[in-house]
């Protein structure tokens, strides 16, 4: 009979592998957290900069929470269709782009702007959570905890942080993010490729009709 288990060497180079999967995805998700958490700080002190009152700075919030509403269901559906990595490069990179643009060219408009641009952080779970139920279903729920274990501090972390740098300049605080977004761009070359999408849409979204021609 032939042995189907694989040799140590090969297991210990897959679990490596698999390991370092899972540690650039938390990268990734790092970026998420300290964006849903660094504009806490920055917007409010940022008001008698870009001369806005309250209601303005609570529209801005409303118009990101508008676009995560938005957005969610979109990029799966994205990523189902045309694969799970090139999605995930591209939402990262909107995301980067976003960040740059607000640090370097603080306004109300680039912020406003800006903020649309960084709700693309909330298909990086559910595309992450797809790159490891294909490539490694055994993983998937160690993957997910650690992410979001990432995501829950890095909230924090990105309010914090943001606060301390932009004590003296609130615009100073949206560099922050700026070394985490060139790491999870980084990190979204690294992860594998998981082969052909299917097309099926993800069980989160099954609301979303698929019709055939």
């Amino acid at each position: 009979m032939t042995n189907k288990t694989a040799p140590p060497a090969a297991a210990a180079l897959t679990h490596r592998t698999i390991m370092g999967m899972i540690v650039a995805m938390a990268v990734i998700e790092s970026l998420s957290g300290v964006t849903q958490g660094y504009l806490n700080p920055i917007l409010p002190a940022l008001g008698p900069v870009f001369a806005i009152d309250d209601p303005t700075i609570n529209g801005i919030f409303l118009v990101a929470n508008v676009s995560f509403a938005v957005l969610t269901p979109i990029i799966s559906r994205l990523g189902d269709s045309y694969g799970y990595r090139l999605v995930l490069r591209w939402s990262t990179a909107v995301v980067v782009a976003g960040v740059l643009m607000m640090a370097l060219w603080p306004s109300l408009w680039t912020v406003t702007v800006g903020v649309v641009m960084l709700t693309c952080v909330v298909g990086f779970i559910p595309l992450m959570m797809g790159i490891l139920r294909v490539s490694s279903p055994a993983h998937t729920r160690t993957g997910v905890s650690v992410m979001i274990g990432v995501l829950m501090i890095m909230v924090g972390a990105g309010g914090l942080l943001a606060g301390i740098v932009g004590v003296s300049d609130a615009a100073l605080g949206f560099w922050v993010a700026v070394p985490f977004a060139v790491a999870a761009l980084v990190c979204s070359f690294l992860l594998p490729d998981v082969g052909t999408p299917t097309g099926k849409g993800s069980p989160w979204f099954r609301c979303w009709p698929v019709r055939s021609a």
